[in-house]
C-alpha cells in the first residue's frame, strides 16, 4: 500500500460503497498487516483505511479499538471523542477528549491570532463543554466555556456561556466578561471582542482611552473599525486612522501612500466635526508633528495639498 498517494485516498473513498461482508474481510486482512514500528512519527496509511472501514460499517467500537491500538503520539482523541459524543456515549467521550492531543507542526503568528485567522483553543474545548452538557454537569461545562473566553476573548463562546447561564445570572456574567475584557493584556484582542459582540460604544471609548497603543499593521480589522466609528464616534475613528497613517509613513510604504493620503483627508474632515479630537492631540498639532518627524517622505507629502498642513 502506498502511504501517501492516490491509492490510499481511493481506498478510503471506496470503503463506503462496499458490502458489510467485504468490509469485514478487508479489515481482517489489514489487521494482520498493521504493524507500527516504535518511534513512528507519521500515521501509516493503513490506519486511515481501517478508520474508513469502521466508519462505513458504522462500528464505533472498532473505530475506538483502532485508536487504542496506536501509540499515544499518533492518536487523534478529539476525533474519537466527537464520534462518541454524537453517539450519546458521553462518559467515554469525556475520557477521550481529555487525553493528550497529537502535537501539530507549525506556528501561528501574533498578527494571525489577533486578526482572527487562527483561533486559540479550537474545537477540543468546545467539544468538552458539549460533552459535559450531555452529562448534565452545567457548572463544569460553563467553567470550560469561561476558560475558552478568557484565553481567546471569543464572543461566540461568551454567547454560548450566556445562553447556558441560569436565571438572573446573565447580567452578572456580562458584567464579569466586560470587566475582564477591559483589563485584558492585549488591547487589539479586546477591541476585536467589542466589535464582534457588538458594542461600538464601548469599543469607541476603549480606543480613545488607549489612543497610543494601536498598531497599524492590523489594518485588516482596524480599518473597518475606523470606518464603523466615523458616523457616531469621530474621535475613535481619528485614533485608528492616525495609527494606520503612522504605520504607512513611518515605514515609508510608498505603495500605500495613496491610502495614507486618503486617511489624512479623512482625519481633516473628522477634525472639523464636534468631538472629532476629544481626548486626542489636536489635528493641527498631529499633522505638524507628523511632518516634522517624516519631512523626508517626499513621495507622501507631494500627494498632500500644502494647505492641508500649513494652516490647520
Amino acid at each position: 500500500m502506498d502511504y501517501h498517494g492516490i491509492r490510499t485516498l481511493l481506498a478510503v473513498r471506496i470503503a463506503t460503497a462496499l458490502s458489510p461482508d467485504v468490509l469485514k474481510a478487508w479489515d481482517e486482512t489489514l489487521v494482520a498487516a498493521m504493524k507500527i514500528p516504535a518511534g513512528t512519527t507519521l500515521l501509516p496509511a493503513i490506519v486511515y483505511v481501517r478508520r474508513a472501514i469502521a466508519d462505513a460499517r458504522g462500528d464505533l467500537d472498532a473505530y475506538v479499538a483502532i485508536e487504542e491500538s496506536l501509540p499515544e503520539p499518533l492518536r487523534e482523541p478529539v476525533a474519537v471523542a466527537e464520534r462518541l459524543y454524537t453517539a450519546g456515549r458521553f462518559s467515554e467521550a469525556l475520557i477521550w477528549v481529555r487525553k493528550p492531543r497529537r502535537s501539530r507542526i507549525g506556528f501561528a503568528r501574533r498578527a494571525e491570532v489577533l486578526s482572527g485567522d487562527v483561533k486559540p483553543l479550537p474545537d477540543k474545548d468546545r467539544l468538552e463543554a458539549a460533552i459535559l452538557d450531555g452529562l448534565k454537569d452545567r457548572p463544569a461545562s460553563q467553567a470550560v466555556r469561561w476558560k475558552i473566553f478568557e484565553q481567546g476573548l471569543d464572543a461566540g463562546v461568551l454567547r454560548e456561556y450566556i445562553a447556558k447561564a441560569g436565571d438572573f445570572e446573565e447580567f452578572e456574567a456580562l458584567d464579569k466578561a466586560f470587566a475582564f475584557v477591559e483589563h485584558h493584556r492585549e488591547p487589539h484582542a479586546a477591541l476585536r471582542f467589542y466589535l464582534a459582540w457588538p458594542r461600538l460604544d464601548l469599543a469607541a471609548r476603549y480606543v480613545v482611552a488607549r489612543w497610543g497603543v494601536w498598531e497599524g499593521e492590523f489594518y485588516e480589522f482596524l480599518l473597518p473599525a475606523a470606518e464603523a466609528f466615523e458616523t457616531d464616534y469621530p474621535a475613535a475613528a481619528t485614533a485608528l486612522y492616525r495609527a494606520l497613517l503612522d504605520r504607512i509613513i513611518s515605514r515609508g510604504l510608498s505603495e500605500a501612500y495613496g491610502y495614507g493620503a486618503d486617511y489624512l483627508a479623512r482625519l481633516s474632515a473628522l477634525a472639523k466635526r464636534p468631538g472629532g479630537n476629544d481626548g486626542l492631540m489636536p489635528h493641527a498639532d498631529y499633522v505638524a508633528d507628523l511632518r516634522r518627524q517624516h519631512i523626508r517622505r517626499h513621495g507622501f507629502w507631494d500627494r498632500i495639498p500644502p494647505e492641508a498642513y500649513r494652516s490647520q
